[in-house]
């Protein structure tokens, strides 16, 4: 049986709906979910680091951003010629650091990234419901 369009745009319209009204919802819920006492103390030991951790089957996650100074990085970076820049520096519109070529440096080579550290911070998110299973629920 071949449904005509007017009929199938209708139902897609209805589901569109449907689907709006209900991410509104789990949307809600896991803001009100976050809001408990449980899930503070859950996410408490991550405000200063970021991460996740799950207890009861509620994976609860605080991502993180590194924030570069520009002001701070161009500073550094002026003081060395462009062809003598860390690998872990590119020149684009603003300054990149790529993270994980920054944190073996600071392995292999601790001075060479010390003037970069005062450019560096972390944001983190607000956090968020990452996963609930429930089978894992004390």
């Amino acid at each position: 049986m071949m449904m005509n369009y007017d009929s199938l745009v209708m139902q897609l319209h209805a589901a569109l709906q449907k689907k709006s009204d209900l991410d509104k919802h789990i949307n809600a819920v896991k803001r009100d979910l976050l809001a408990t006492p449980e899930l503070q103390a859950q996410v408490a030991p991550l405000h200063n680091s970021g991460g996740e951790k799950t207890e009861a089957g509620i994976t609860v996650e605080v991502a993180k951003k590194h924030i570069w100074q520009q002001e701070m990085l161009a500073a550094v970076l002026n003081e060395m010629p462009e062809d003598e820049w860390p690998p872990f520096v590119t020149r684009q519109a603003i300054f990149k650091i790529d993270m994980r070529k920054f944190a073996n440096a600071a392995v292999s080579n601790p001075s060479l990234v010390q003037p970069f550290n005062s450019a560096h911070s972390i944001k983190l998110s607000d956090p968020k419901i990452s996963k609930v299973k429930l089978g894992e629920r004390e």
